[in-house]
């Protein structure tokens, strides 16, 4: 026998070396994908033939001519791709509204005829943002309504304290002197002091909130007089000499019926007589919120306080500033523990451990609410969440059972995008029908919850409403909740195949 013979490959079945013709036109195949489906689907076979062509062309033999090929392939491909990506976009208003209103109403169909499903996720979403939306506008209106205090930029209050741990122990009069003096951080000061006092008339004895305060008070907090004049720094000068008193709105319409000639009438308070020099705007009602009559500090007997004003021992004072423009929070209350601490060295006895320390007008009235009031807030976002992801869970179940539906209609041309889009939409419908089941649950809870709330749970300034506030809290709470509860669902279904 002799030696076997090489066998050689039949004419015209050449194997093609890896990276060859075919392989190339796989890639380009690949990369026709960058173009819209229905372009692709009508011009990709043509597209398939002038790539053949072109690439068989002398001038693109060799590396170097593949090299060159390939370069003027791919930018001419992705110019043209993005080109047709952006054309096949509904840019016009009027069909982009025209396919909102169809999804939206194969949603209320669909949603119509799964009325198990639709109740039950409805529900859920309705007790979240319900619940969420009553718990915002408590916070919200103890964290963000208005004081009545005009401009509130640099509207601090000073409160005595010892130095460590700073404990509020008031202010002397002549302490908050000093301060007012040797800062130079705090553009102005003024003392004050809230007390009930006893308004004896012709009637029976009504009790009244009065404020002690320096004439400075009206101008740091930019008070104008509705009736009358302010007072002035003579009159409040020296201890006990000028009995002259600002009165409140709302006792001048209840008390004097808001005759303008009770200017120059007096007030009986406490056996003393004060003479009515101004009647002050409607709706400021001093640093207690519900003031009724000013006088000046230096009358102090009124809140039976006489004979106090020049002692460092007699700490009976709170005090309100304006920062000076410029000066940050932190600089003045380093400031104003740098005089605290020469205070100290001056009078060791009285001054000793201690300081003056700075809050913003509003930690006030806040107090050490504003730590629950956060965490209320951050109460109101979890059951959002919560809400969310149940209703996730009931659109997963719900989307799994539409395989074959969702299958059958990427099969007949419906994009993924198209399909995503229209279960997002169902989600969203969703939100929306529990958001308006939810703010009208809040609307009829709101009033009795807070009704509710003990004593000084709120500040007084706070009244909690469904305002623009709270319904755009609800808003954005029905759409980051449509978005969240739907977009997974929205994956899965879009990804359906036959």
């Amino acid at each position: 026998m002799g030696e076997p013979q090489a066998r050689c490959p039949p004419t015209g079945t050449r194997r093609e070396p890896r990276g060859g013709p075919r392989f190339e036109r796989a890639l380009f195949a690949f990369l026709l994908h960058a173009y819209p489906r229905p372009f692709r689907q009508r011009y990709g076979d043509e597209l398939l033939r002038f790539f053949r062509a072109d690439r068989a062309l002398p001038r693109y033999a060799g590396a170097a001519g593949a090299w060159r090929f390939w370069q003027r392939t791919l930018r001419d491909l992705g110019s043209a791709a993005l080109r047709e990506r952006r054309s096949s976009l509904p840019l016009d208003p009027a069909i982009m509204l025209n396919d909102l209103i169809q999804d939206v109403r194969l949603a209320l169909r669909m949603l119509y005829h799964e009325r198990g499903f639709s109740v039950t996720a409805v529900l859920t979403l309705a007790l979240g943002l319900g619940a969420s939306t009553v718990i915002f506008s408590i916070s919200s209106a103890a964290l963000a309504d208005p004081l009545p205090f005009g401009d509130l930029s640099g509207l601090v209050v000073v409160q005595g304290t010892t130095i460590e741990p700073r404990v509020v122990r008031a202010a002397s009069y002549l302490e908050a002197l000093d301060w007012a003096e040797r800062t130079e951080s705090l553009e102005q000061l003024s003392v004050y002091n809230i007390a009930s006092v006893n308004l004896l008339g012709e009637q029976e004895a009504e009790q009244l909130t009065i404020e002690l305060v320096d004439p400075s008070y009206f101008e740091i907090l930019d008070v104008e007089p509705r009736l009358g004049r302010l007072f002035t720094a003579a009159e409040n000068a020296a201890p006990e000499q000028d009995p002259v008193a600002l009165i409140s709105s709302s006792l001048w319409e209840r008390g004097f019926g808001g005759d303008a000639t009770v200017l120059g009438g007096t007030l009986r308070l406490t056996g003393r007589d004060l003479v009515i020099i101004g009647v002050l705007p409607a709706g400021f009602e001093g640093l207690s919120l519900g003031t009724d009559v000013w006088a000046p500090t230096m009358m102090s007997s009124l809140v039976g306080r006489g004979g106090l004003l020049a002692g460092r021992r007699s700490r009976w004072l709170g005090a309100v500033a304006r920062l000076r423009p410029g000066v940050g929070f932190e600089a003045a209350q380093a400031d104003l523990d740098t005089v605290a601490a020469a205070l100290a060295e001056e009078f060791p006895e009285t001054n000793i451990d201690r300081t003056g320390t700075l809050l913003p007008i509003r930690d006030l009235y806040l107090g050490n609410r504003r730590d629950v009031l956060v965490m209320l807030m951050g109460a109101a976002l979890g059951l959002l969440l919560v809400a969310a992801a149940n209703v996730a869970g009931l659109l997963l179940v719900r989307t799994n059972g539409r395989h074959a539906e969702l299958a059958l209609r990427h099969a007949l041309g419906s994009s993924r995008a198209r399909i995503m889009r229209q279960l997002l939409t169902e989600s969203m419908v969703v939100s929306s029908l529990g958001a308006l089941v939810g703010v009208g649950v809040a609307a009829l809870a709101l009033p009795a919850i807070v009704a509710s709330l003990p004593p000084g749970a709120l500040p007084l300034f706070a009244q909690p409403q469904l305002g623009l506030r709270t319904l755009a809290f609800a808003v954005a709470a029905l759409v980051a909740t449509g978005l969240v509860a739907g977009t997974l669902p929205a994956l899965r279904g879009s990804r359906a195949d036959l």
